[in-house]
């Protein structure tokens, strides 16, 4: 499984997702459309997304993701951030991404990274 989580359908956020759906099937991806709905996904019991793809649309946006951290930490995390300050990006190391892009560059390499970490849970989940 997959979780989608932009609260923006932005010129980055739209390819992005339309390149994961090439990558997963749809019924594999769980898209998220606002931090609530992030929020009570986390918090179900031995949810584990395999990958997770959450876009922040702002610091307002990071500052509630981040405060999911102990619920976060371990998971396979694709971070888009909104900018390059050097506050923000310290935020986001204490989730403990696995990448980190930003909204600003080309969404294809986080489709690469994305693609590579999806190929390896599948080999994982098929060998398993």
């Amino acid at each position: 499984m997959m979780l989608f989580y932009s609260t923006t359908d932005d010129g980055f956020s739209q390819p992005l997702f339309h390149m994961i759906h090439t990558i997963v099937p749809e019924q594999h991806i769980e898209v998220c459309r606002s931090f609530g709905s992030l929020y009570r996904l986390f918090c179900r019991p031995g949810f584990d997304p395999g990958v997770a793809v959450l876009i922040c649309g702002g610091k307002a946006d990071l500052e509630n993701i981040v405060s999911l951290r102990d619920i976060m930490l371990g998971k396979r995390i694709v971070l888009i951030l909104p900018d390059r300050d050097p506050d923000t990006i310290s935020k986001a190391h204490k989730l403990g991404p696995r990448f980190i892009g930003y909204v600003d560059a080309a969404f294809e390499p986080v489709g690469e990274v994305v693609k590579k970490m999806a190929e390896r849970l599948t080999s994982r989940f098929h060998r398993g």
